[in-house]
C-alpha cells in the first residue's frame, strides 16, 4: 500500500491577504480560488489543448481583467490530486490541524467564501484532529510558516509531519519522540532545526551571541555569525544536513581566506566531512552532537528539544 502524503494547505485569498483557514475548516472544507471558473469546468479544460484560455473565459464573463496563469493551473491540479489517504494540514489559532479529503472538487455560486468574483473551489474533509503548538516540541512551529504556496508538500519535514499523522494528540507525539534514541531523533530534524541545534551548541559551549544576523538563510555561505561573549572573538559557522560525508563547501572556505587570528570557524556537517579539513576549522557532525548530548548542558538542551518539561 502506498504511503500517505502530507499537504500543507493555506486557505488565504491572496488579493486581499484574507486568511480563511479557520472558516473553511469549521465547514469541513479546504479549498482554493484562482479565478471565476467553477469546479465542473476544470476537468474538461484539462482534457483540452487550451486549458488556460478556457478557464480565463470564466474570468472575463465575471468581469475579472486577468488571465489564468500556468502556475494557478498547476496548483489547482495539485489540489485535485490529493488522495483520500493523504493528510492535509492547516494552521490557525496557534495549532496545526490535520484531516483527510473525502470528496471531489466542488463549488457553488452562493458559497460564503467566494471572494471578489472568484469562486471558492473546495473539497470536503473528515477525520479532523488538532495539535496545539504550545504542547508540541518547538520544531513543529516550522510547519506553520514553511513554504509560500497555497498547496505544497513540506520538504525536509516529512518525518516530523508523519508523527502527527500517526498520533491522536500531543501526548502521543511526545511519547513517540521520547521513545527514539538520539540518532533516530536527530534524523527527524530538518535543515532549519539542525541549524537551531548548532546555534544552541555554540551558545552553550562557546558563549556565542548573534550580532545582527539571524541563523540560516541570510548569507549564502554562512549560517551563523556572531561573537564570543567572553572575549569578542568572531564565531562563524555553516550547517549542512546531508546524511553522508561531503567535502567542505568551497564558498565557506573562501570566507576563511586571509588572517583570522580572532575568529573561530565551525562546520556543522550532520553526516561528517570528506576530503581535507583545514586546521583552523572545527568540524562537528551527528557523532559529536551525540557525545555532547551526554554532557550536563547537552542533556538538558535535548530534553527541551524533545518538548519535555
Amino acid at each position: 500500500m502506498a504511503e500517505s502524503k502530507y499537504w500543507r494547505v493555506r486557505i488565504n485569498f491572496r488579493p486581499t491577504h484574507e486568511e480563511l483557514s479557520h472558516e473553511a475548516w469549521n465547514r469541513n472544507e479546504v479549498g482554493i480560488w484562482y479565478g471565476a471558473w467553477h469546479a465542473k469546468e476544470l476537468e474538461p479544460a484539462l482534457k483540452s489543448r487550451d486549458a488556460l484560455e478556457r478557464l480565463s473565459r470564466a474570468n472575463r464573463r465575471a468581469g475579472l481583467d486577468w488571465e489564468i496563469s500556468s502556475t494557478f493551473l498547476n496548483l489547482a491540479k495539485r489540489f485535485v490530486g490529493i488522495e483520500s489517504r493523504d493528510w492535509v494540514i492547516a494552521y490557525f489559532e496557534n495549532s496545526l490541524h490535520l484531516a483527510h479529503v473525502c470528496s471531489e472538487l466542488r463549488s457553488s455560486r452562493s458559497h460564503p467564501l467566494n471572494r471578489k468574483g472568484e469562486i471558492f473551489k473546495f473539497r470536503k474533509i473528515r477525520a479532523k484532529k488538532s495539535f496545539s503548538l504550545d504542547d508540541l516540541p518547538d520544531t513543529f512551529r516550522l510547519l506553520s510558516g514553511v513554504g509560500r504556496g497555497n498547496v505544497f508538500q513540506p520538504r525536509g519535514l516529512g518525518d516530523l509531519v508523519a508523527l502527527l499523522g500517526a498520533a491522536s494528540d500531543e501526548r502521543e507525539v511526545r511519547e513517540q519522540l521520547r521513545g527514539k534514541n538520539l540518532a533516530d531523533f536527530t534524523e527527524l530534524l530538518g535543515p532549519a532545526s539542525w541549524e537551531s541545534v548548532c546555534q544552541a551548541y555554540l551558545s552553550l559551549e562557546h558563549n556565542f551571541v548573534p550580532t545582527g544576523l539571524r541563523c540560516g538563510g541570510t548569507l549564502p555561505d554562512l549560517d551563523i555569525v556572531g561573537r564570543r561573549s567572553t572575549d569578542g572573538a568572531r564565531i562563524i559557522a555553516q550547517c549542512k544536513k546531508d546524511p553522508g560525508p561531503k567535502p567542505i563547501a568551497d564558498g565557506f572556505l573562501k570566507t576563511l581566506s586571509g588572517s583570522r587570528n580572532n575568529q573561530k570557524a565551525f562546520y556543522f556537517a550532520f553526516g561528517g566531512c570528506s576530503g581535507e579539513i583545514p586546521q583552523h576549522v572545527t568540524v562537528i557532525g551527528r557523532d559529536e552532537i551525540a557525545a555532547w548530548s551526554k554532557t550536563k548542558q547537552g542533556a538538558r538542551y535535548f530534553k527541551w528539544l524533545r518538548g519535555e518539561q
